[in-house]
């Protein structure tokens, strides 16, 4: 493997879950086409060793363990993740998700072609828990939106945000970020689910870009127990989104970025998604849950905060 100095691509992955897709998402970084890369995961204290001995076991230079003192959460984990990279470009992806064969050698070839981008997001593909294809209603909006740039299409300013906010299309495990740009900034630690969209959109205002690639290299995984769809459930996650949304409207009208502004207030998509939660729980009959849920709904875009 290269010289550290040279390595353009790390991958890191922050642990806290099922040893089963662990072990699928490490041997799917161990199967790319390209080898040129190093992969550190990030332990943050999950009660059990056993990711610890199969790193061990798999006695490979290039993958490196560490543990963390104390549970650090989510966002502190992510940011450990941020500040420890070295290489050109790095990525975070979950640990039960799958890098496809080509991943590494197809961002690779995209860094060198495009050495402005500060983010690249390749093509994705979704699997369920058993690793099937799979394409929900909300995944199918991300590709419509996401189809109105064309392959190759490098976008920044106020069309990437108001892109973004009119409903987020990005995976965050599957990104490419420019290591020296990305290190000035921090994930929010208010945020739990949203905060890879609140970063976005941190780069967008200071001048980053994002390269829009449609080639599938990644597989991200979407199942009943992921923290996204249990915060959906319970409500939290369209909290956090309308938080970020009232304050980058407000951003983004500082900006002069009228359109984005007028995006991030009305965020049409997570409204919908918010009205689908609201119908399934009606039809659940968990008429508590659908009452609280549609106090977020229609509760103003500048008034985010929390409801009981």
């Amino acid at each position: 493997m290269s010289s550290m100095d040279r390595l353009r691509f790390e991958i890191f992955m922050p642990f806290y879950g099922e040893q089963v897709l662990f072990r699928q998402a490490v041997d799917s970084v161990r199967n790319q086409s390209n080898s040129d890369w190093q992969l550190t995961i990030v332990d943050d204290c999950y009660p059990s060793d056993d990711a610890m001995r199969y790193v061990a076991s798999l006695n490979d230079p290039r993958i490196h363990y560490l543990r963390n003192k104390k549970n650090l959460g989510i966002s502190a984990n992510f940011q450990q993740c941020v500040q420890l990279a070295k290489a050109e470009f790095f990525s975070v992806m979950g640990c039960d998700d799958i890098l496809l064969p080509n991943y590494v050698a197809h961002m690779v070839e995209l860094i060198v072609a495009h050495p402005e981008t500060t983010l690249i997001q390749p093509g994705v593909i979704v699997i369920d828990e058993m690793g099937r294809k799979y394409n929900p209603l909300g995944d199918r909006v991300k590709t419509m939106i996401r189809n109105r740039f064309p392959n190759g299409s490098h976008i920044g300013g106020e069309q990437a945000a108001a892109s973004l906010a009119f409903g987020c299309w990005t995976y965050f495990p599957s990104i490419a970020w420019r290591t020296n740009t990305v290190q000035n900034f921090r994930f929010r630690q208010d945020y739990r689910i949203v905060l890879d969209l609140a970063l976005q959109f941190d780069l967008l205002a200071e001048g980053g870009t994002i390269l829009v690639d449609n080639l599938p290299a990644f597989a991200y995984r979407r199942h009943r127990h992921s923290a996204s769809m249990m915060s959906a459930k319970e409500g939290s996650r369209f909290i956090e989104e309308a938080k970020l949304f009232a304050e980058s409207s407000r951003r983004f009208k500082i900006l002069g970025w009228t359109a984005a502004a007028r995006s991030a207030s009305l965020h049409l998509t997570s409204r919908f998604n918010l009205a689908i939660a609201v119908a399934g729980e009606l039809l659940q009959g968990h008429f508590a849950n659908a009452r609280s849920l549609s106090r977020i709904l229609f509760r103003p875009a500048d008034m985010p905060n929390e409801v009981n």
